[in-house]
């Protein structure tokens, strides 16, 4: 057991109660016989004065006492030391204080520290006897002779039993206590962490979340300016739809006209047609006439070439003959001339009436073939301004829902709008929710160390 030294005299008392012990001394004498009795009597009473005193000091001690001479052996044990340790006066007084004690000598008495130090020690630890159940804080201080020599020791040893079993049961107590709190405080601190960490998650998320529908935003932004330039477009198509199918009445109107002029070309044609094989028929006839004249010129000139023979047989006499026959003969040859002139112009038209024919021919197969591509134009054109029609009420429906369209998208981005506010909102809440949530924890943990230092 260890123990620190403790101060000389009792508090409250001042030196003069030491230096006058005649106070309590004289009266005693005085009974005795006072100023009659001799020195040794007197000092012999006043002996016995101060012994029983002690005597008694000892015994009505409420604490249990003791005390030792220079060897340690036992000179005092008072009844309630006897009780507590459960060893009576006369088993005690006169044996070594280390052999009653402490029997098995597993720690030194105090009065023999006190001895061996030679001053006052009082126990910090407190001392448990095998022998008994209770529990001592035991102090004590050196007796000294007048010269000062140590002759002794004083220990008081109270029983703390009650008072280190309310300690122990404070103690138990408390460590329950803590067990249970610092639990209690393990949870709200893992509590505290888990809000705290999903308040960082969280706020992380809506953070992302909030980038994420400004990203929407721009997209609606932009998706609401693509639909307003559709409807524009729509509007556009609605327009060049409405004027494709003006042209294409425009032209379906002109290729009705073209297939009339084509009639009309038709007609001309097989006119023509009529009127060249006349001519070729009328040129046929008058190759015929050349071919007749040509004859009638060949006999003519072979009259005249007999009328020559004969004219110059005849001699003088037949010399005016001779001369109409020459004459004849000329008018022959110029008739032959003639006829071969209008046979060759006969066969030019010939060829050329030929030509045409063939010309009008196939300009009459290209006429209706033309009439066909015509008619299948017309057709198409019809089916143009069929389909313009329906892509102008289409487009005009399309502009319609664009628009409806375009002032969702606004809502819709004004909604988002909103949104992100709200969920930067909620961020800078969730922030002062983790600011709380560390506070918390803190706190928490604050707590956990004061509860921990209650045992302590």
């Amino acid at each position: 057991m260890s123990g620190h030294a403790i101060e000389d005299g009792p508090a409250g008392i001042d030196d003069d109660w030491f230096s006058e012990p005649e106070r309590l001394v004289d009266p005693y004498v005085a009974g005795k016989g006072g100023e009659s009795l001799d020195e040794r009597t007197r000092l012999r009473h006043e002996r016995d004065f101060w012994r029983g005193l002690f005597d008694q000091l000892v015994a009505e001690l409420p604490e249990g006492v003791l005390i030792t001479d220079r060897e340690g052996s036992l000179t005092h044990w008072n009844d309630k030391l006897g009780t507590d340790l459960r060893v009576p006066r006369e088993e005690a007084v006169g044996e070594r204080a280390a052999d009653v004690i402490d029997p098995e000598g597993k720690s030194e008495p105090l009065s023999d520290e006190i001895l061996r130090r030679g001053e006052p020690v009082a126990e910090d630890d407190v001392r448990e006897v095998p022998t008994t159940d209770c529990i001592f804080q035991v102090y004590g201080i050196p007796l000294r002779d007048p010269d000062g020599d140590v002759t002794g020791a004083f220990v008081v040893a109270p029983d703390v039993s009650e008072h280190v079993d309310r300690q122990r049961e404070l103690e138990r107590l408390q460590r329950e206590v803590r067990t249970e709190v610092s639990g209690r405080v393990d949870d709200v601190v893992t509590t505290v962490d888990d809000v705290a960490s999903f308040a960082e998650e969280t706020e992380a998320f809506a953070g992302e979340q909030a980038e994420r529908m400004h990203e929407v935003a721009e997209e609606v932004s932009n998706l609401s300016a693509a639909v307003e330039e559709i409807a524009a477009s729509a509007a556009q198509v609605e327009t060049a739809s409405e004027h494709a199918a003006e042209r294409a009445a425009d032209g379906e109107t002109a290729a009705a006209a073209a297939d009339e002029a084509m009639r009309d070309v038709d007609a001309a044609a097989a006119e023509v047609t009529g009127t060249v094989e006349t001519l070729r028929d009328q040129a046929e006839a008058v190759d015929h006439i050349t071919a007749v004249i040509n004859t009638i010129a060949e006999r003519t000139n072979l009259l005249a070439l007999n009328a020559s023979i004969e004219a110059a047989r005849a001699g003088e006499a037949g010399e005016g003959f001779a001369v109409v026959a020459d004459e004849v003969k000329s008018l022959a040859e110029e008739s032959q001339e003639e006829a071969e002139k209008i046979s060759d112009i006969v066969a030019r038209i010939q060829a050329r009436s030929g030509e045409t024919a063939d010309q009008l021919e196939a300009m009459a197969d290209e006429v209706e073939r033309a009439r066909e591509r015509v008619a299948r134009v017309t057709g198409a054109l019809e089916s143009i301004v069929t389909a313009a029609e329906e892509t102008v009420d289409g487009t005009g429906e399309i502009a319609t829902a664009t628009d409806e369209q375009a002032a969702s998208a606004e809502e819709i981005s004004a909604m988002i709008g909103e949104a992100v506010e709200e969920l930067e909102a909620m961020e800078r809440r969730i922030e002062e929710v983790a600011a709380t949530a560390d506070e918390g924890r803190e706190h928490a943990r604050a707590v956990e160390a004061e509860v921990s230092s209650l045992t302590e």
